[in-house]
């Protein structure tokens, strides 16, 4: 029998009153069991929900924030998600997961395996920006023929395209 199952024979049971109107139900200890560790459950849920909703409020305000720096944006909300989400998930305290840098099981896990992810396209993206930066700097002031300045311009020009293809 399912669990919906069981909730719904549950709330077919006769319900009666004592001579005081106080309300009574005959359940057995299994059933008695089974209630309890869904209300454990239901409490631990809504745990998690009031746990999520801080979190993305202060990221959201974070993200928001025009007057900080994706970079220190980047390292607040980090320390926001380790703070709120580090000790929740049963499968790995927030440690990561059978050596992985995040555990497969929890939201934790997926929002800092697709942070760790980000933070390593932004790095990619830095490296490419560099690289471009000093091949148009090359071109620009060095002494070498116009087909050399080209050539460092294409150069420029094709890891920028290739950075850009690889984010699609």
């Amino acid at each position: 029998m399912t669990d919906k199952e069981r909730l719904e024979k549950l709330k077919q049971q006769k319900v009666w009153k004592d001579a005081s109107e106080f309300v009574f139900l005959t359940v057995d200890v299994d059933d008695y069991k089974f209630l309890h560790e869904k209300a454990e459950r239901v409490q631990e849920l809504e745990r998690d929900l009031e746990l999520c909703d801080s979190a993305m409020h202060i990221i959201d305000m974070t993200i928001n924030n025009p007057s900080t720096s994706d970079d220190d944006k980047w390292e607040k909300v980090n320390k926001t998600m380790k703070k709120y989400y580090a000790d929740d998930c049963i499968h790995c305290n927030g440690k990561g997961f059978n050596g992985l840098d995040y555990c497969p099981y929890c939201i934790c896990g997926e929002i800092l395996q697709e942070n760790i992810e980000l933070e390593q396209q932004n790095k990619r993206y830095r490296e490419t920006i560099e690289s471009v930066r000093s091949e148009i700097k090359y071109a620009l002031y060095s002494n070498k023929s116009e087909d050399v300045k080209i050539h460092y311009l294409q150069n420029a020009e094709r890891e920028a395209t290739e950075a850009l293809e690889e984010s699609e």
